[in-house]
């Protein structure tokens, strides 16, 4: 009997949804199933408190189902409080998410947004359009099947970019979770040459009807050469009648009133209009909050209060 492909795929989970991408971040914790709802938390260790907190795989919580997310967390016993940074296109009412988030539910960051089915070069910013152009004369792209192929690449790239940009905090992946994320369901990457040498890839992560930006990576060559445009523009050309929208992601970094970063300049002139992902907070051992908030900074302004505190629970192997 021939098998639907794409069906097989959401059945099992993939992208930012699937069980082999929450087992990338095994640097962090392990990976708590949310069966209900159809995503994944992971569940890390407090610093110098014997307990644990769970958030969302890194960068976004996604889920299949969310109407089914309170009772799944609601099912939690075993750690002080869940977070999670909200997938900015989810399909989710205020109702539901204050169900599963009752203590803490805001505004978090701008993220951009591209309608697959109305992408073409006449929606870009003049500015794209020239870069475009620049960078089509000298760049050759096409999508590396499978992505695995491209793993040695693929971490060379991204240890520049850690060195140029100096990342830190949860994108600072180690070179096996970056190898490892190549091989989850739904995972799509494309590579740019001049003249037969590296100039960049891209990764993204295909969820339902949604993909979503992941990660980049550019040699010299390819910053000089424009090779980002190339990529985005052949990965949404790519997309088109696969997906119906492509999530570009935000600014970079943690803080979230930064919105004229140089990426989200970038990330906008694709013709991407704005949609805000929310940071969602769930306690779920009362006893233990207040104990930890009790030593915590009292001018923290985010969940949980004692956040300062897991800037040190990403391994230093992996900052």
């Amino acid at each position: 009997m021939e098998v639907d492909l794409d069906d097989a795929l959401e059945r099992r989970g993939s992208g930012y949804r699937s069980a082999a991408f929450a087992a990338t971040f095994h640097h962090e914790g392990s990976a708590v199933e949310l069966a209900g709802s159809g995503s994944w938390l992971i569940r890390c260790a407090i610093p110098r408190a014997g307990l644990f907190d769970a958030w969302n795989c890194y960068p976004l919580l996604v889920c299949a189902d969310w109407t089914a997310l309170a009772s799944d967390l609601s099912r939690l016993d075993d750690v002080v409080t869940v977070t999670a940074v909200i997938d900015p296109v989810a399909d989710v009412s205020d109702d539901e998410l204050r169900s599963a988030f009752p203590d803490h539910l805001t505004d978090y960051k701008r993220h951009l947004v591209v309608k697959l089915d109305g992408y073409d070069e006449g929606t870009l910013s003049d500015h794209h359009r020239r870069n475009l152009r620049r960078g089509r004369h000298e760049c050759d792209v096409h999508v590396v099947e499978p992505a695995s192929a491209g793993a040695d690449e693929w971490v060379g790239l991204y240890d520049g970019l850690r060195v140029r940009h100096g990342i830190t905090g949860r994108a600072d992946l180690p070179p096996d979770s970056l190898r490892a994320q190549l091989a989850v369901p739904g995972a799509t990457l494309l590579r740019a040459t001049v003249g037969g040498v590296l100039a960049g890839m891209v990764l993204w992560m295909r969820s339902g009807d949604h993909v979503y930006y992941h990660l980049g990576g550019y040699s010299d060559l390819g910053y000089r050469s424009r090779a980002a445009y190339v990529l985005f523009d052949e990965s949404l050309r790519h997309f088109q009648g696969v997906a119906g929208l492509a999530v570009l992601g935000s600014a970079a970094g943690a803080d979230p009133s930064t919105t004229d970063d140089g990426l989200m300049r970038f990330k906008r002139g694709w013709g991407a209009v704005e949609r805000t992902a929310r940071l969602g907070g769930r306690i779920v051992d009362a006893a233990a909050y207040r104990r930890l908030v009790e030593r915590a900074d009292p001018t923290e302004r985010y969940f949980p209060a004692y956040r300062a505190e897991r800037a040190s629970m990403v391994p230093s192997s992996a900052r």
